[in-house]
């Protein structure tokens, strides 16, 4: 589960205590603690003194005087009630206030403040009681529009947008359908840089990547041609495995004659792994997994270690939660890979590899990475075939892509294949006839 679908619930487990008042709130406060007293006493004066009760009154006077009593008592309840909840309110919101003060305390003279944009909205009259200037945002494509615009202020003179709209965009816990009826994943950073022309605004693009071999960025580089030309940088042709990790046993790689630049054990630097597995349903939700494919990428990773890669070198990443809790125990609880140590529940341990979704592993990168798709030939589902998911997935890898997916997904005669994954599979197939005789391998 992406942290983009982690917005709206961060901000909805606030409650409307934690936000401090705005005006009004005097009003409020007035009307809370008023209390009517001459009504109470006029009630009062119209029941019969219990001084003048006896046994000479009839059963009728007796049950009346006793549900006089009981009902005088109940409004006397109920308004003693109503003035100790409107006391806490009241002492709650200047509890809240001391609270506001006392944090936009910690934020006075700093020059730079930093946060999650939960972060921001949760301490959001704190950090206006600074006046900031200035709003740099970054990842700005996956934020919520209505999230952003609630941490502007009458102070902001300034806002920066760092992103990728080509990538992941916002999403609203999961609600798929809701998503695109309401067009609520068009973030405001996609709406500004795609503004019709006469409303431009001033934006700059960056044209040279850092991460990528030249051949891995090919996968994705024709999706920004109409925005720039994506350049490599001279690191992309000379780094090697581990370079940028915490490579914890280098020797086998700087021993091979590559000195680590080439994945050990695997010929080509993008591979399309094929089988016929096929997608279920999990155990629990209704995420999707595929058990042949699950095993193929646990097994794959297991290889690579034995050939000399670093455990923290290498990410296994899939589209889909259920997939993920299934690797994740086939790398925890069969003997074949926990006697590798590919994962450990020990936050402290560095040294294993990554297992992530796609939409979580946004924004981070990894020399190796295992795609798992799940998806067959029967799949219906849209998760997997957005453009911008694709691109996020491509794009994560530094020094090797190994992607596994049913054959049927690919060879799809129906059309259910979307183009830009069709484009991919070409690029794939051309980048393994150069080391194979086939254009996949299928095992």
């Amino acid at each position: 589960e992406g942290e983009n679908l982690q917005h709206l619930r961060d901000v909805f487990e606030v409650e409307d205590r934690d936000v401090a008042s705005e005006s009004g709130d005097n009003a409020e406060e007035d009307s809370l603690l008023e209390f009517d007293e001459e009504s109470v006493s006029s009630d009062i004066a119209h029941m019969t003194d219990p001084n003048t009760w006896s046994w000479e009154m009839s059963v009728e006077d007796r049950w009346s005087a006793c549900q006089m009593l009981m009902e005088q008592l109940q409004a006397l309840m109920k308004k003693a009630d109503t003035r100790v909840k409107s006391a806490a309110i009241i002492a709650r919101k200047d509890l809240q206030r001391a609270k506001v003060l006392a944090k936009a305390r910690l934020y006075e003279n700093r020059s730079v403040i930093g946060g999650t944009m939960v972060g921001c909205i949760t301490r959001l009259e704190s950090i206006r009681a600074t006046r900031p200037f200035a709003i740099v945002v970054e990842e700005a494509s996956e934020v919520l529009e209505p999230l952003l615009f609630s941490c502007l202020s009458e102070s902001t003179l300034k806002l920066e947008m760092i992103g990728d709209h080509r990538q992941l965009q916002p999403s609203v816990m999961s609600r798929f359908d809701f998503e695109i009826r309401n067009k609520i994943n068009i973030s405001m950073f996609q709406r500004l840089i795609e503004s019709p022309s006469g409303h431009e605004i001033p934006s700059t693009v960056l044209s040279v990547q850092r991460r990528m071999r030249k051949n891995i960025c090919d996968l994705t580089r024709n999706f920004y041609a109409d925005v720039t030309e994506i350049e490599d940088h001279d690191i992309c042709s000379s780094q090697v495995i581990g370079q940028r990790g915490d490579n914890v046993h280098p020797t086998v790689l700087q021993s091979s004659s590559t000195g680590g630049r080439e994945v050990p054990g695997v010929g080509p630097h993008v591979f399309l792994w094929t089988h016929d597995g096929k997608q279920e349903r999990a155990n629990v939700g209704i995420s999707r997994i595929n058990s042949e494919e699950a095993t193929k990428a646990c097994a794959l990773a297991a290889y690579l270690v034995d050939c000399g890669v670093p455990r923290s070198s290498i990410a296994i990443l899939t589209p889909y939660k259920g997939q993920l809790m299934l690797m994740r125990n086939l790398l925890l609880k069969t003997s074949a890979f926990a006697s590798k140590r590919l994962l450990s529940k020990d936050p402290s341990e560095s040294n294993v590899c990554r297992l992530s979704t796609v939409d979580r592993f946004q924004g981070d990168e990894a020399d190796i990475v295992i795609c798992s798709l799940v998806v067959d030939e029967k799949s219906k589902t849209g998760f997997i075939k957005l453009v911008n998911r694709m691109i996020v997935l491509l794009s994560r890898a530094r020094l090797g892509l190994y992607i596994l997916g049913n054959v049927g997904y690919f060879e799809s005669q129906t059309g259910a294949m979307p183009r830009h994954w069709e484009n991919t599979f070409h690029i794939v197939q051309s980048v393994v006839r150069f080391h194979f005789a086939a254009p996949y391998i299928v095992i």
